[in-house]
């Protein structure tokens, strides 16, 4: 199934569900139709191009005109190439609407263009605080200094100023369907999305929220690598934990063996009569020494 379409937002309104308001936006999405099948054979990867929103004939060029004649379908404005798992049922010149790919309580990364908002100042772009408000400081919305004298005799790249702010292509995560309106192609989504009412949106399947939580953190950790995540993970549990899972690992004969030589032999020794009691140690001591030198001593005594 392919893992997104292309869509239109409408606006904002509320629903309830149960007792709670729940603030949604009302998303257009498709009927899209499949331009065009990309295969590993003849592109090196699998996609489906889907078009969506149509256009009338006298605004298309030549170009397109070809392109949308070979796949039987009507001209569109927007073009957008999806992947999927078993894009092999989809064929050139099908209809594909918001039922087929979305469910409610399905989980959704939407990727829009936010609302420009043109040449803006520090205040209302970077959050500044500004200066005084009152008693003619004449600082009342100005950035201030952005650098030093003849040292280093320049502004630094990054420097947070004034500028053109907004029209930026950004992605909302994990967002919740809270209904699917079928004959008329509408998702209605909990939450905001990015861009105007009538904005261009791309709906695709939620990327962490369908993998969930183990499976994403499995693939940061083969990001960073094994060593990186050993000492993390180290440091995060403490060296007496880190110490305990070791000995775990090793097996108690390892360790044991290990603390005797830290220890020394003489040490070990030491241990081992207070352990097992003089009583033993000296019927050990007698076995070692044979019956006969054991026979002289108490001769001697």
């Amino acid at each position: 199934m392919v893992e997104g379409l292309l869509g239109k937002k409408i606006g904002m309104t509320q629903i309830f569900s149960g007792d709670e308001e729940v603030p949604v936006t009302v998303v257009r999405v498709g009927p899209c139709f499949v331009v065009q099948k990309k295969t590993e054979q003849k592109d090196g990867y699998e996609s489906i191009q889907l078009g969506f929103f149509e256009k009338k004939p006298e605004r298309v060029n030549k170009a397109l005109k070809g392109h949308f004649g070979k796949a039987g379908t009507p001209f569109f404005y927007h073009l957008k190439e999806f992947n999927g798992e078993g894009l092999d049922g989809y064929k050139v010149g099908q209809k594909v609407g918001c039922a087929e790919v979305f469910g409610e309580g399905d989980f959704v990364d939407i990727t829009g263009t936010t609302k420009g908002k043109g040449f803006v100042g520090v205040m209302k772009r970077w959050n500044f605080a500004g200066g005084p408000g009152s008693h003619g400081s004449m600082h009342n919305r100005a950035p201030g200094s952005i650098g030093q004298c003849s040292d280093p005799s320049r502004v630094f790249k990054g420097t947070k100023m004034p500028g053109h702010d907004g029209a930026r292509r950004v992605t909302t995560q994990n967002l919740k369907i809270m209904g699917v309106v079928s004959e008329e192609n509408l998702l209605l989504i909990k939450g905001a999305v990015p861009g105007p009412a009538n904005g261009l949106l791309e709906i695709r399947k939620a990327l962490k929220k369908e993998k969930g939580p183990e499976v994403v953190e499995k693939e940061e950790k083969k990001q960073k690598g094994p060593e990186v995540v050993e000492k993390v993970e180290k440091k995060l549990k403490g060296p007496e934990v880190v110490e305990k899972v070791e000995k775990q690992q090793k097996g108690p004969e390892v360790v044991e063996k290990v603390e005797k030589q830290q220890k020394g032999p003489e040490v070990v020794e030491k241990v081992e009569k207070q352990q097992k009691g003089p009583e033993v140690v000296e019927k050990v001591e007698k076995q070692q020494k044979g019956p006969e030198v054991v026979e002289k001593e108490e001769k001697k005594q």
